[in-house]
């Protein structure tokens, strides 16, 4: 997190934006499985899950699943 002034605004290193924990969450779930061969063909979304699972839970707090919705890929107008 940048801080520009670290005199006045010293504070700020105890809490952290929501964008910077998302960040700090995807990197973790990065580097936590990265070596893992177990985990090599997971895709990065479903680590964040892992990792947000771990996490959420030392606070007895369930993480709810998202909803996939799937597109239909269309044929453009060029195609015709």
């Amino acid at each position: 997190m940048t801080v520009v002034d670290e005199v006045k605004g010293g504070k700020k290193y105890l809490s952290i934006s929501f964008i910077e924990f998302v960040e700090m969450i995807g990197r973790v779930a990065h580097f936590r499985y990265k070596d893992d061969p177990d985990y090599a063909n997971v895709d990065l979304a479903s680590k964040i899950e892992f990792v947000l699972d771990e996490v959420l839970g030392t606070l007895n707090i369930k993480r709810l699943d998202p909803i996939v919705i799937v597109l239909d890929e269309s044929e453009s107008d060029e195609d015709y």
